[in-house]
């Protein structure tokens, strides 16, 4: 497997037109535009499902690669979470919140 990729909408109506993104891919996959390419396909899915009008993220405040693949399909920053995740070796790491809205 090379990575995974997920966009759901949102389920009580009135939040339907919102959808959350998760994308993951493996390290050996990184830098060959496999983010991008599934990215694209998840825009695209909301896109034409005629109720989602904004896709919303969360993404460590330091990765700066997803960032800027976030940044280049269009996602702007909404806030920041303040260590909102803890990795495996302790440490905190804020979470930045992104949102693509047309």
């Amino acid at each position: 497997m090379i990575g995974v990729c997920n966009c759901m909408g949102g389920k009580r109506k009135a939040l339907r037109h919102a959808a959350t993104l998760g994308i993951s891919i493996r390290k050996t996959w990184c830098g060959r535009a496999v983010g991008f390419a599934m990215l694209q396909a998840a825009i695209a899915w909301a896109r034409e499902s005629g109720i989602v009008t904004r896709i919303e993220l969360q993404v460590y405040a330091d990765n700066d690669r997803a960032i800027r693949l976030y940044r280049k399909c269009g996602f702007q920053p909404e806030g920041v979470r303040r260590r909102a995740a803890r990795r495996s070796d302790g440490e905190y790491v804020d979470e930045l919140v992104m949102a693509l809205l047309w």
